[in-house]
This record gives C-alpha cells, structure tokens and sequence, in this order.
C-alpha cells in the first residue's frame, strides 16, 4: 500500500508538468512519436519521465539540479524499488540502489579510471582501469576486494581484428571487424579453439569454430548458423529487429521461433516432415499455452502450463 501511495504521489506531481508522448523500448529509449496499439510509452516533461507499459507504468524517473553540472536522477519501479543516479557534466559519478553505491572517477578525457562498489558498510570493491599511454585503448583492469587483487590485460592481436582479456582464472577473446563483434570465454588450462574469418562470395562474412559456422552481414546480423546437428537461418524486419528464426535437423524435424519487437519469443512453431506437431505460444504475465496436433496435423488439445511448466493451469479440447 505504502509504495501504491509513494506512485500515487508522484503522478499527481508530475501529471501538470506532462509533455510529449514518445513510443520506447522496455527500457525507456525513446523511438519516436507514440501511436495508439504501441507497447511501450514515455511520457516526457522538462524534468521527468514515466514509462508505460501496455498502460500500466514502469517506473516514474525525475530529475534534481543540484547546481548547474550536476544532477541526481531518481527512479521509483512500479515495486517501490529506487535507483538514484547522479551526472556531472553529462557523465555518470554515481549510482546507487538499496544497500549498494557505486561511484565513478573519470580523467580529464572523459575516461573511467576508478570504480567503487560499496554494500552497505563493507570495505568497496575498487577497480582501477588503465590507457594506452596517447590512445583512447584500454589495456588492463586491477580489482581489489574481498580475493585480494585481480588484474586483467588487455591485448590487441597482430591481426588487429582480435582483442584477448586475460586474468588469473582464464580469458576473454572478442573478434571484431566492421560492425561484427563476437566473443569466446575460456577457463584456466583451457584451450581456446581458433575462429577462421573470411568472406563468401555473395559477400557474407564467414566465420567458422571448431563444427559451427555462421555467416554475417555487413551490418553485423547474423543470417545463418550450421552445425552437423542442425541449420539454423534468422530473419529480421527492415529496421533489422530479429522476428523469425528457423531451425532445421536432419530427422526432417524443424523449428521456427517467432519473436516481438523487444527480441521476446512469444510463438515456437514445432513439425516434422512439414506437419505440424506442437505450437508454443508464451504468455507474457503467466506460463505458457501448448497446442498438440494429431498426425494428420490437426490440433486435438490446448494444455496451459503455469510459469515454470511444474503445474498445468487448464486444459482444452478440439
């Protein structure tokens, strides 16, 4: 009741103050003027935002100026949960929520050089980051905390596509060219097999790891990916927002995946030899529904599962 009243509060504040409505993500980017039919909706003012979701708000986000440079962000969550962060000169110096504070120290560049994470009265954990000495390039990290000092490097291969992190515990490769950015992890006495980059010719970039290959566009979607066990080809909308990918398997089962505008799956279509033999439609407030077809194709059941698929809520016959 009490975080109801603290909501409350703050919309009867901000409700004189509203200005435009924008269509936004689920985080609360905004993506252009809203529309009815629209999930997501921010409502902005000159110092406050609100986010909808379907209707029914998110967070409420409101803006202190402290003094020209600075300024504290608080956000209050539809659960009474508050995040508070505070910008100096465009950059954030410090977050906190709950028992933990975080703040940040940057350099003259705009560059972080110090992290310090604190839970309520413990000694913080700080992170020291340092620079190529003239370059913008990050090379290693020092964190001090409860494990004592932990340092990782950074290194730029000879390729120049690769940049390897390594620590005491094992390491991080991230390959990059273009807009593509891929990664793989490996633990101590571990061997990290190599990635093979090329280019197709309809112009793809091909990479290939241990028995996978995918291929690339330019712009960094991935198109396909094949394995022995399976193909798997993705398709997007023409703003490249992932809706539909397609999995096929040699025992001529196939899977299509359909998602929404937030990347959510919502519907798993499931058939073998081009039949259908079960559909998967997730809800979004609970569980999910499955749809069973007999062998002819033709769907003789709805079973509705509660969230985590332990308790069956209703079931439907055809």
């Amino acid at each position: 009741m009490k975080q109801a009243v603290v909501i409350g509060v703050l919309l009867i504040m901000l409700s004189p103050l509203a200005g435009a409505s924008m269509k936004a993500n689920s985080i609360g980017q905004p993506l252009g003027g809203y529309e009815e039919g629209d999930r997501y909706r921010l409502e902005l003012s000159s110092y406050s935002r609100v986010l909808y979701d379907e209707g029914k708000q998110v967070w409420v986000e409101i803006d202190q100026y402290i003094e020209p440079a600075t300024v504290i962000t608080t956000r209050t969550y539809r659960d009474g949960r508050i995040q508070k962060r505070t910008f100096t000169d465009g950059s954030l110096v410090k977050e906190q929520e709950g028992s933990t504070t975080s703040t940040y120290t940057l350099d003259d560049a705009g560059r972080l050089i110090i992290a310090s994470t604190a839970v309520r009265e413990d000694e913080p954990t700080l992170a020291y980051y340092s620079y190529d000495r003239g370059k913008p390039n990050l090379i290693s990290i020092a964190r001090l905390g409860e494990e004592g000092l932990v340092l990782s490097r950074f290194v730029r291969e000879p390729d120049r596509y690769t940049v390897t992190v390594v620590d005491e515990e094992g390491g991080q490769r991230y390959v990059s060219q273009g807009s593509l950015r891929m990664s793989d992890a490996w633990k101590e006495e571990e061997e990290l097999s190599p990635v093979v980059i090329d280019e197709t010719e309809e112009g793809y970039l091909r990479l290939v790891q241990d028995d996978r290959t995918q291929l690339y566009s330019r712009s960094g979607l991935v198109q396909k990916e094949y394995t022995d066990e399976y193909e798997r080809t993705f398709f997007y909308t023409f703003e490249g927002r992932l809706k539909e990918v397609h999995t096929e398997y040699p025992s001529e089962r196939m899977m299509v995946d359909i998602y929404d505008d937030d990347r959510t799956l919502v519907l798993r279509h499931e058939l073998q030899n081009g039949v259908p033999t079960k559909d998967t439609r997730y809800h979004e407030d609970f569980g999910y529904t499955e749809t069973l077809y007999d062998r002819e194709g033709k769907p003789y059941v709805d079973v509705t599962w509660a969230a985590g698929g332990m308790r069956v809520t209703s079931i439907r016959y055809y």
